[in-house]
């Protein structure tokens, strides 16, 4: 089965990257804090699904995998500065074999977080 190292490593290379949902907005949310600017941008992804697309003697040798990543941005609130990554994200995704299949801007009116949400997907063969 495929592990996560590879898109780990290649969204990490960009911003900081969590797996699943960064642990720092849930804290900030749960008790009522901000969440300091030099959080951001992150980036945080996860497994969303396996479809096995071959079999070989009973196993799966080709499995295409689907990550949903999401991109979260927000303009530093004391020089309006807006670092801006998702599309670097999806290049480097892209340039790595991986398909979008989706994407979503979901920007957060009350938090004035930029959030965006794509989904991946990508063949892989096992050894």
């Amino acid at each position: 089965m495929q592990d996560n190292t590879e898109i780990f490593t290649i969204l990490n290379a960009i911003a900081s990257t969590e797996y699943q949902y960064p642990q720092s907005l849930v804290t900030a949310s749960t008790n009522g804090q901000g969440v300091p600017a030099d959080f951001f941008p992150v980036i945080s992804y996860f497994d969303s699904n396996h479809n096995a697309m071959q079999y070989q003697d009973g196993k799966s040798i080709i499995e295409d995998i689907e990550y949903t990543v999401d991109v979260w941005e927000r303009a530093n609130p004391n020089t309006g500065e807006l670092i801006s990554i998702y599309s670097n994200v999806d290049k480097a995704l892209r340039d790595n074999g991986y398909r979008r299949i989706t994407f979503a801007n979901l920007y957060e009116t009350v938090t004035q977080i930029n959030h965006y949400s794509m989904r991946y997907k990508k063949a892989f063969e096992e050894t």
